[in-house]
């Protein structure tokens, strides 16, 4: 209870109260950069007040604890391996043969510390942490321990010495400081790996400052009949297809190496992991497809935030969404007007030609002059809206259709 108090204290030092910013300065000083800072926040607030009082504070002691005196200094687990001490090379990750660029020397002390450890051929997360201990020559935390489980993992949920072996020499290699799994030498994004099927077609600009979209990256993506793409990264994205077909893929969400062919759907949504990927048209058309990269969490809720489906379940579908992000289509016949609603931050791309109007707020202003508009829209046409409340009206002679990315907290 002391060392709680004492704590809280120290972050209310100078502050008005224990909030975003406020939390931000103190982690400062345990070299933890505002994304952790936010995120741990964002974690302990579960009430969404944006602020926490001591009470709040004291529930969320444990999540606190674990990620300002247990992670600060997370280390690359696998790079500190004895092979690399040793001289071993890393390998070319657009292989899938890692192994064999080993000498049969280091090979040997790779089989020979495993199978000190093993039992039965595999082992568990206990039994992974005495190796890298071994390995490193110094203490693992226990959460190290089971990122880097999870990295090495296979899948019969234990560590085989093939497993260990794609982990140690594979795409992940590095734990960052909010635990995430970062590829040591990750193949280049998709835009600068394949840039005549990929084009970023991110907002220069935002209507909420310099943070909007922070981080994301809005790709339109067209694959020709018979195109592949070449090696490339992601992570964590939103899809909307355009125009569907029959993909070949090669990578995540599969593990590097395996195959699956899907048929996309057009109109339909998906979130897809991150990871490194090659992509193929196998179908008979095209395939286009919009999607967003994302980011860290960033931007407000409307105060009496009520989303477009809620308000108008009519126009707005949602076809894909988690607990971070959804993935929403609209469609507006000619005349048609929406109810007042808000929205978190978004950007919207238009399917359709036609035309739209936009009051700002819950109530129009003058009913005969929109905020933004009428505004002639085509299919394309990127619209960064701002975070808040608006009415939306179909000015035009044509249904307009479009869909959003828009974030869920």
């Amino acid at each position: 209870m002391g060392e709680v108090k004492e704590v809280y204290d120290e972050i209310l030092e100078g502050q008005k109260c224990c909030d975003k910013k406020a939390l931000s300065i103190y982690l400062d000083d345990y070299g933890l950069d505002e994304s952790v800072s936010n995120t741990l926040f964002e974690q302990m607030d579960t009430k969404k007040k944006g602020n926490l009082t001591f009470k709040d504070f004291k529930a969320e002691w444990d999540v606190f604890n674990k990620t300002v005196f247990e992670i600060d200094a997370c280390v690359a687990v696998q790079g500190e391996s004895t092979l690399l001490k040793r001289g071993a090379p890393r390998p070319d990750l657009t292989r899938e043969d890692d192994i064999v660029q080993l000498s049969r020397g280091q090979f040997d002390v790779c089989q020979t510390e495993f199978e000190a450890v093993q039992i039965n051929g595999s082992m568990g997360t206990d039994d992974l942490h005495t190796l890298l201990q071994t390995q490193i020559g110094r203490e693992l935390s226990d959460i190290e321990a089971d990122v880097a489980f999870e990295a090495m993992v296979g899948k019969d949920g234990l560590v085989t010495f093939e497993s260990y072996m794609a982990g140690v020499w594979g795409k992940f290699c590095v734990v960052d400081a909010e635990l995430n799994l970062v590829p040591a030498a990750a193949a280049p994004n998709c835009c600068d790996a394949f840039p005549e099927g990929y084009k970023n077609i991110t907002p220069a600009e935002g209507p909420d400052g310099p943070d909007y979209l922070k981080g994301c990256k809005l790709v339109h993506l067209t694959l020709k009949r018979g195109q592949k793409d070449v090696p490339h990264y992601h992570p964590i994205h939103y899809m909307y297809v355009i125009k569907g077909g029959k993909l070949r893929i090669t990578g995540a969400p599969d593990p590097s190496g395996e195959t699956i062919e899907p048929e996309l759907v057009t109109g339909a949504g998906m979130i897809m992991p991150a990871g490194e990927r090659v992509v193929e048209n196998i179908g008979e058309d095209d395939v286009e497809v919009l999607f967003i990269e994302v980011g860290e969490q960033n931007g407000r809720t409307p105060d009496g935030h009520l989303a477009c489906f809620e308000a108008e379940p009519d126009h707005y579908k949602v076809v894909a969404e988690d607990e971070d992000w959804m993935v929403v289509t609209m469609s507006m016949q000619p005349g048609e007007e929406d109810k007042p609603h808000s929205h978190r931050e978004h950007v919207v791309y238009v399917l359709s030609e036609g035309e739209l109007s936009i009051w700002g707020g819950k109530e129009k202003s003058d009913p005969e002059k929109p905020d933004l508009g009428p505004v002639p829209v085509k299919p394309g046409t990127v619209l960064p809206v701002p975070t808040g409340f608006h009415i939306v009206k179909n000015t035009g002679s044509v249904p307009v259709i479009a869909v959003f990315f828009e974030r869920k907290r």
